[in-house]
């Protein structure tokens, strides 16, 4: 995914921001793409008090094009207190067309269906460092009938809601393009906060944030596992976040891999 796309979108965006990433995505030249399903763990890093913006997040990203012609669904979590008003982890949702940029349900767009589940939520209970792991469990797909792309929640498959296709100018058809990344933000020239756990994936199991069970959706509405010879890997501060060996789980459950990392102080 063309890091332009994910360093102009969002809630949090702002011109005077720095963003760093550490993400895994499916190669370009990749056959179509209708959804992807992950797992990943669900931290609440501590985003400290300098000025906005500062934020911690997770994602899974559908898209087709690139800057300025593309469009993109993103879902995971996100800490960020000065779009939440706490210092919570929050489900969220993202939707972007040409130079349209839409969160969670602040403006018409995204249906939601579900009355349990919706883009804002709490997430509890969140994983500790060494401790219990808790994590999301999504699934973004495109339907057959309909042409929409539904946002599926938990291990219970809890459909929340769709994005009509008609929102979205160049994913009509498909995706072309699907990532798995950890985000954070601060102002200009403030440290950037701790993504995932704070931890680096070089700390293992148990201690790093995990992407896990990462499968795409086939042009046949199948979940398949995206080959490991054709993903790609992009760190935008590897002094400071990282990425670990990303596998192929031997019981053909999909893709995993750790991140993350500490504070990062600018130069």
């Amino acid at each position: 995914m063309p890091l332009g796309a994910l360093m102009g979108s969002g809630p949090d965006y702002d011109p005077n921001s720095t963003i760093r990433l550490a993400m895994v995505s499916t190669g370009p030249h990749s056959d179509p793409i209708y959804g992807s399903e992950a797992e990943f763990s669900v931290y609440e890093p501590s985003v400290g008090e300098t000025q906005a913006p500062r934020f911690s997040s997770a994602f899974l990203a559908v898209q087709n094009g690139e800057p300025p012609t593309y469009s993109m669904i993103m879902v995971g979590w996100d800490v960020n207190p000065q779009f939440y008003g706490d210092d919570r982890a929050h489900f969220e949702i993202v939707w972007v067309d040409k130079g349209t940029t839409c969160a969670n349900l602040g403006c018409p767009g995204f249906v939601q269906q579900s009355k349990q589940v919706f883009p804002g939520l709490k997430i509890t209970p969140v994983s500790t460092v060494g401790g219990k792991q808790s994590y999301l469990h999504v699934k973004v797909f495109k339907t057959k009938k309909t042409g929409n792309w539904w946002l599926i929640y938990g291990d219970g498959h809890h459909p929340v809601g769709y994005w009509p296709k008609e929102l979205f100018t160049y994913m009509v058809d498909a995706a072309d393009v699907v990532s798995w990344f950890g985000m954070v933000a601060a102002a200009r020239g403030e440290p950037t906060p701790p993504m995932g756990s704070g931890q680096s994936p070089d700390q293992g199991e148990g201690k790093a944030a995990y992407f896990e069970n990462i499968k795409v959706v086939d042009a046949s509405n199948n979940l398949v596992v995206p080959s490991l010879g054709g993903c790609q890997t992009h760190v935008t501060e590897p002094s400071c976040y990282a990425l670990g060996h990303f596998t192929n789980s031997d019981d053909g459950s999909g893709l995993r891999f750790l991140y993350g990392g500490g504070v990062c102080h600018p130069e």
